[in-house]
């Protein structure tokens, strides 16, 4: 879709959000007409989508997962099993599976691995490891048939922001910039700088800067002077999207989690339930707010710093 359109019609019932024209004026709303387009499209959309996909992927079953109850300290605080009620309830008189945390801090998962019945082990005889980022190729070499990690070979052909956009990229150039234009545009510098520079100079767009592959919102800046880019390593400008939607003059982005059990075939399920990250700070870009992460960026490693961050209470 083009990201310039008027999407009043499709925004309007958000909370919050106030439209540029008056809001007094006839058809504010948005027209039906408009709205029966933008879901013919939609249903378009779906439907190549379903093509490429087959019939195999029309109706997939859903997993149920049931929380391991805990049982209740002499205080009422629910605490894990322990190891050794794990064990006798689980595995009886067999030796309980074991797992490994490798280069992250992962104590929630340590806890759900505990209340069904695994131990913990430093050594190699791991059933199941969890590892943090940029798991190395000799880990990968060294996995005897059943063990299991939640890494793939190559991942980072998915994960890392560069590689993402090239692969965008390419498939854009294959199918047709029609079907791949949901996603504004990018460049990967200094690999694509002669392109970026022609873009820039030839448009007025807004430019954001991120490190190709870092997370939390580290190293992320709102480009005002070429000069900026001169020091920076490897890294994403991406066109800036100015006009976002609000909720109650927020920025906001929806994550959702998704488990990929296998590449070839493709088989991936959709936790039913995940989260809104808001910003702590009204959207603006106007003078000294374009270079307020506050306003521009909903991480939470960034805005659990903000003065006025509220956490929530209801989980």
């Amino acid at each position: 879709m083009d990201l310039d359109m008027d999407a009043d019609c499709i925004w309007s019932r958000a909370p919050g959000y106030e439209s540029d024209s008056d809001a007094g004026s006839e058809g504010s709303g948005g027209s039906e007409s408009e709205s029966d387009e933008l879901t013919s499209l939609a249903e378009e959309r779906l439907q190549i989508v379903l093509g490429c996909l087959g019939e195999s992927w029309l109706h997939r079953d859903v997993i149920q997962f049931t929380p391991v109850p805990c049982p209740e300290s002499r205080n009422g605080q629910s605490k894990p099993r322990s190891r050794s009620s794990s064990r006798q309830s689980r595995w009886s008189d067999r030796a309980a599976p074991t797992f490994r945390i490798r280069q992250i801090d992962a104590p929630i998962v340590g806890r759900m691995l505990i209340s069904n019945g695994f131990q913990k082990t430093e050594q190699d005889h791991f059933l199941v490891q969890w590892s943090g980022p940029r798991l190395g190729d000799a880990m990968y070499a060294s996995l005897n048939e059943f063990q299991k990690t939640n890494h793939f070979p190559g991942s980072t052909e998915l994960t890392r922001k560069d590689r993402l956009w090239l692969h965008f990229q390419s498939m854009s150039h294959k199918f047709g910039k029609d079907i791949f234009d949901f996603m504004p545009d990018h460049f990967v510098l200094p690999q694509q700088i002669n392109e970026f520079l022609a873009c820039y100079q030839s448009t007025k767009y807004t430019w954001i800067v991120k490190p190709h592959a870092s997370s939390q919102g580290k190293g992320i800046f709102m480009l005002h002077d070429l000069e900026d880019l001169a020091a920076l390593g490897m890294s994403v400008v991406s066109r800036y999207i100015d006009k976002p939607l609000l909720i109650q003059s927020l920025k906001f982005d929806l994550r959702v989690y998704v488990v990929v059990t296998s590449f070839d075939p493709l088989r991936a399920y959709i936790y039913r339930e995940g989260l809104t990250r808001f910003a702590t700070k009204p959207y603006s870009t106007k003078g000294k707010h374009a270079t307020d992460l506050y306003r521009h960026l909903t991480n939470y490693s960034i805005n659990k710093k903000a003065s006025n961050y509220v956490e929530n209470q209801e989980l």
